[in-house]
């Protein structure tokens, strides 16, 4: 019969084997994939509970004891093959605590802002005053998660999402727009920042983009005004030669 609960999940993957193996007295070799399944069905097979034979195209392990199997587990697991499942812990932490590997579960459930402005923003029935917060060398960051947005106080805000840090750290010193909230992406918005950009858009809020133009963009941009100045001012017998067809769509006109 089976221990396990609404609320409960197997302690490891060798655990859900054994079960698997308890329960139908036989067991898929091809679900023996790690190698801590791999070795521990070679002790089973060692202390003579199970045997590997040919079954159809592929191979299982036929239980041969079960007395002797429920031993082995109560010896390997004391506290039996199930654990109590925490719902409440973030899936990060589960992965940790499970598999000790952080990246285990999918996707982080919340994400840092880090802010700066001048005006309050309310969090979680919590009101903090950025014109305070924010300073030459002082910023806000706040852990944000989707059931929950920012509020700002001010209608009609304007807020900037920046890329590059010197610009945000120096946002002043670079442009004379008026601006309320200024957000650093470093570069990529995680899908909780896009979904609090669409809660202040619905809210009427202005968005501004400061996006990082790479040397590599430069040097495309200086390179294709280049050849259209050349195309422009250049006489009509060099027009039929192959350089301006390359860039003119090989036209002969």
């Amino acid at each position: 019969m089976s221990e396990m609960s609404e609320m409960s999940e197997f302690v490891d993957h060798n655990a859900k084997l054994l079960s698997v193996l308890r329960d139908t007295q036989c067991l898929s070799a091809s679900s023996v994939k790690s190698k801590a399944n791999k070795r521990l069905f070679q002790q089973l097979e060692q202390i003579h509970l199970v045997q590997k034979r040919r079954k159809g195209a592929g191979n299982q392990y036929q239980l041969l004891d079960v007395t002797g199997l429920n031993q082995f587990i109560i010896s390997q697991y004391p506290s039996g093959l199930y654990q109590q499942s925490l719902p409440d812990t973030p899936r990060r932490v589960q992965g940790i605590l499970a598999r000790r590997d952080s990246k285990s579960f999918k996707k982080l459930e919340f994400d840092l802002l880090t802010l700066r402005g001048n005006i309050p923003l309310i969090y979680e029935q919590k009101t903090y005053p950025l014109t305070g917060l924010t300073s030459k060398n002082t910023y806000l960051s706040l852990k944000v998660t989707s059931a929950t947005p920012l509020i700002l106080q001010q209608q009609n805000s304007t807020i900037i999402t920046i890329e590059n840090p010197t610009a945000f750290t120096e946002l002043e010193m670079m442009v004379q727009l008026q601006w309320n909230i200024a957000v650093y992406t470093a570069g990529k918005m995680s899908n909780l920042l896009l979904q609090q950009l669409e809660y202040w858009g619905s809210q009427g809020h202005n968005m501004v983009h400061f996006g990082d133009l790479s040397f590599f963009h430069c040097f495309l941009n200086v390179i294709s005004n280049f050849v259209s100045v050349f195309l422009v001012y250049c006489p009509i017998p060099y027009r039929r030669t192959p350089f301006f067809w390359f860039f003119n769509g090989f036209s002969l006109s």
